[in-house]
């Protein structure tokens, strides 16, 4: 009866367990720019200041 519905119920969840490693790794990798660019800045100018 729901023979049919169960390849398109595989290909959803595929979709959502691929959407989820993406917007883990983009998360990660969104740190770790952050990261990256704090310590450049603090290396540009360790004393901290501003201007």
């Amino acid at each position: 009866k729901l023979a049919p519905l169960w390849p398109f119920i595989g290909i959803i969840a595929e979709l959502v367990v691929l959407g989820i490693i993406i917007l883990i790794y983009e998360r990660t990798q969104a740190k770790r720019r952050r990261e990256e660019e704090r310590t450049t800045l603090l290396k540009q100018n360790p004393t901290g200041d501003r201007c």
